[in-house]
């Protein structure tokens, strides 16, 4: 084996194993492989995202809505205690 074979054989190993990597990555993902133009056309065309979301949990409402639900949760504490005093126990 001549010295410039071994050294493509080199060069296509280590620019291929990139490739490798991204083949196995969306196969175990169950995702598609392509340009941004086409998975923007399957996209389109079976009307489901292909490529992956955003990690993490969804953000907060705003925080109008949290006010919101706290003075609920105030209110409902507050009927819980007079139900407490009265002797009443509405679960049973």
């Amino acid at each position: 084996m001549t010295l410039a074979r071994l050294s493509a054989g080199v060069v296509m190993s280590t620019s291929t194993h990139g490739l490798l990597q991204e083949i196995r990555a969306t196969l175990q993902q169950g995702r598609i492989l392509g340009t941004e133009r086409f998975k923007d056309t399957i996209q389109t065309i079976l009307a489901r995202r292909v490529r992956p979301g955003k990690a993490g949990r969804p953000r907060q409402a705003p925080s109008a809505q949290r006010i919101s639900n706290s003075t609920d949760t105030c209110e409902h504490a507050s009927a819980r205690m007079a139900r407490a005093k009265e002797g009443t126990r509405r679960w049973r």
